[in-house]
């Protein structure tokens, strides 16, 4: 990756996330865990960066200010995009050499290295995260029912936790 772009980016944005930086250097961006119909999951480049959090040309979209309205620029960067056009974040504070990755207003992770580490090792783990917290943001919908769901599946399709995602708030047997 350019260092003239990384570079930008931490002009930019002051604090810049101390994880992030060190990802790009050693790492770059890129694309992870392929749907079938060719889309990614996404970590973005240094550019990308900048254009998504100050909705440049063709980042100025109704769905990317849609999801700003979850964070303050000041203090958060969206960073990620997965398959389904969802976005996280990460905190632009660094405590710690961590940087606490958001989905939504929620923390799921304290920290890029253990997103990205949970992330390789469970192809689900995103779709599990996110329908989570969507699921948990939902008043109408109750927690109480999960477990019981869980147990049913597990004894019917002798099946684990991890063979299961939570789908629109409700378990399904990974195929």
């Amino acid at each position: 990756m350019p260092e003239f772009q990384i570079q930008e980016a931490l002009n930019t944005f002051d604090p810049f996330p101390e994880e992030l930086k060190m990802f790009y250097h050693e790492i770059g961006f890129g694309f992870m865990h392929r749907a079938k119909l060719g889309k990614f999951n996404t970590l973005f480049d240094p550019m990308t960066l900048i254009y998504t959090n100050k909705q440049v040309n063709y980042f100025a979209t109704p769905e990317i200010e849609e999801e700003l309205k979850y964070y303050d620029i000041e203090k958060h960067l969206l960073f990620f995009k997965t398959i389904s056009n969802q976005y996280l974040a990460i905190d632009r504070q660094t405590i710690n050499g961590k940087n606490v990755i958001h989905y939504r207003g929620t923390a799921i992770e304290d920290s890029l290295y253990d997103f990205l580490k949970h992330f390789d090792f469970n192809r689900y783990y995103l779709n599990q995260l996110v329908d989570t917290v969507d699921y948990k943001q939902k008043p109408e919908l109750k927690e109480s029912n999960w477990e019981e769901e869980k147990k049913t599946l597990e004894k019917k399709y002798n099946v684990k936790e991890s063979e299961m995602l939570i789908v629109e708030g409700r378990y399904r047997i990974i195929d």
